[in-house]
């Protein structure tokens, strides 16, 4: 199941950390498999694709925790969870790590950034995130739903490296 190389060299590329999870590139077929668990209300289905993930992937280090990329309360409140986390929830099952929700938070709310460039993303997300004060540092694995440009990625591990955490890599469900 791992994914190819290709696919494993640009994640790297944009997201500038070890991929410790990757489940496919967005293809034909695939986008309604993402579509369904971030919009379709579907939060079994991200544990699911989880499971299925923690399978063909090496666990992380023991000790590293599971962070998903956490969405802004309205939109959470809209969809009725946060795709990331169900992702999460589902790896955390496999490789039996922790999920830990509670490490940092999205502070703005803005339109979606589906069309943007790099560089839009990353303008647009400054500041977007924080990291909760007060933690003991944590080495973190940061877990999302899709890596497009690396934007949100590398605003969430600035995030958390101002605050101590070190973070050793990503898992996405997808790469677009």
């Amino acid at each position: 199941m791992r994914a190819c190389r290709a696919t494993r060299i640009l994640a790297r590329e944009r997201a500038g950390v070890e991929v410790l999870g990757l489940g496919f590139r967005l293809r034909e077929g695939t986008h309604e498999v993402v579509h369904r668990v971030k919009y379709g209300g579907f939060p079994r289905e991200g544990r699911a694709l989880g499971q299925w993930m923690a399978q063909g992937w090496r666990a992380p280090p023991p000790g590293c925790v599971l962070v998903p990329v956490p969405l802004h309360w309205r939109r959470r409140l809209r969809r009725g969870f946060n795709p990331p986390e169900a992702v999460a929830e589902g790896l955390a099952e496999g490789w039996g790590r922790e999920v830990r929700t509670d490490v940092m938070k999205r502070v703005g709310h803005r339109t979606s950034l589906t069309a943007s460039t790099r560089a839009a993303r990353l303008d647009a997300l400054e500041g977007m995130y924080q990291a909760i004060p007060g933690l003991d540092p944590l080495r973190v694995v940061l877990v999302d739903d899709v890596l497009t440009t690396g934007a949100t990625f590398r605003v969430c591990q600035t995030a958390l490296e101002r605050h101590g955490h070190e973070v050793m890599g990503g898992v996405w469900l997808a790469v677009g």
